[in-house]
């Protein structure tokens, strides 16, 4: 199971960190109660404020959801490299536009 996790990242906290994941990335589980491995599927929904999540097969065209609870949740770890730097392209792309200022004392 270790290898078909190799690329994924575990999330501590799924329901609030999978607001800043954007759809469309494969999301693989484990179930907390059998310990079953779950290959998972294309992210589509966020559950708000109810915690769980709607995963699709893209092949059967067919739809689930996953209980935030009963799961271990996890994303590719490419993922999360890639959405800080989205965030820091967009703070960067305000502060060009004169959106978004430093003050002092703000960075070290």
């Amino acid at each position: 199971m270790q290898e078909l996790l190799r690329d994924y990242k575990e999330l501590t906290e799924p329901f609030s960190e999978l607001k800043n994941v954007s759809y469309g990335i494969w999301i693989k589980y484990i179930s907390r109660e059998s310990g079953e491995y779950r290959y998972g599927g294309i992210y589509i929904h966020h559950g708000d404020p109810a915690p769980y999540i709607v995963l699709k097969n893209p092949d059967k065209n067919i739809r689930w959801s996953v209980d935030l609870n009963k799961n271990i949740i996890y994303i590719p770890k490419k993922t999360v490299r890639s959405n800080e730097r989205d965030v820091k392209n967009k703070l960067y792309n305000l502060y060009l536009q004169n959106r978004l200022q430093l003050k002092k004392g703000s960075v070290e």
